[in-house]
């Protein structure tokens, strides 16, 4: 699987599990104000530290949805803290055209029938647990 596939569905899932961690409603949406970072407690500014450089630009409901994510991140378990962690830091890596593709590839995933998502979902986790194997021929990154 290509790097650029692998960054796609590493932002795809931090999306998605941005969107399916809040329950904000549209009253909760149209009063959303962009929160200065020097606000957050240490902890948040902790745990969302590899979205620092990026705060100020991100629309406030998006804000308000990592703090939401930011204060039951002691309740997740370890590994839902790790897969976190991993996926802020991936997409704060992203560029601003990656990110713009990523949201737009999930948006395409979320129109699909729930079927054809559970089909896609089970063949990136095979193939993320069995890496396909580089030609012997094929330089290596």
């Amino acid at each position: 699987m290509s790097s650029i596939l692998k960054l796609a569905l590493s932002a795809i899932a931090f999306v998605s599990f941005i969107v399916f961690q809040t329950e904000a409603t549209a009253r909760e949406q149209a009063e959303s104000s962009p929160v200065a970072w020097s606000s957050l407690s240490k902890d948040h500014q902790r745990i969302l530290g590899p979205l620092q450089k990026d705060w100020g630009s991100l629309p406030g409901i998006q804000q308000q949805r990592l703090i939401s994510t930011a204060r039951r991140y002691s309740t997740l378990r370890p590994i839902q803290q790790e897969r976190f962690q991993e996926r802020i830091t991936e997409w704060a890596k992203l560029t601003p055209a990656q990110r713009n593709a990523a949201r737009d590839a999930y948006k395409d995933l979320s129109r699909l029938p729930p079927e054809k998502q559970h089909e896609l979902r089970e063949r990136w986790q095979s193939k993320k647990e069995h890496p396909a194997k580089p030609d012997a021929g094929t330089p290596s990154n």
